[in-house]
């Protein structure tokens, strides 16, 4: 996300399924094995991206991306960002970008990862 312009190929599958990086942090961070599910709404996803498909994500107009993320840290990223990124997943992943897909393919995409695909390094 923080890439300006297009991401290079030898660099694409080390994305993994990452959306955002974040859950890099939050995976390497040794203080959140003492984390516990939040009950507080204002720090719970919102229903709202949970439930945009793919296409609605690479579609999305740039006061509908202001609106979703407005208070948040990835509004900072920028609406080419994220759709960008959209792109290479679909890419990487031959995400079905065009079919019938539903949102449980977002939050398959957006989830966070342990697996060895998404590692840095």
């Amino acid at each position: 996300i923080e890439q300006k312009g297009e991401i290079p190929p030898e660099l694409r599958e080390r994305m993994g399924r990452r959306v955002y990086g974040c859950d890099a942090c939050q995976q390497c961070c040794p203080w959140n094995r003492y984390a516990r599910p939040t009950t507080i709404a204002d720090y719970t996803p919102r229903e709202a991206l949970l439930s945009l498909s793919p296409e609605e994500l690479e579609a999305m107009s740039e006061e509908e991306y202001l609106a979703l993320f407005a208070g948040t840290a990835v509004k900072r990223a920028g609406l080419a960002g994220l759709q960008r990124t959209m792109r290479d997943l679909r890419n990487n992943f031959t995400l079905p970008i065009g079919t019938a897909s539903t949102s449980s393919t977002v939050r398959r995409f957006i989830r966070p990862t342990t697996d060895d695909t998404t590692s840095e390094g």
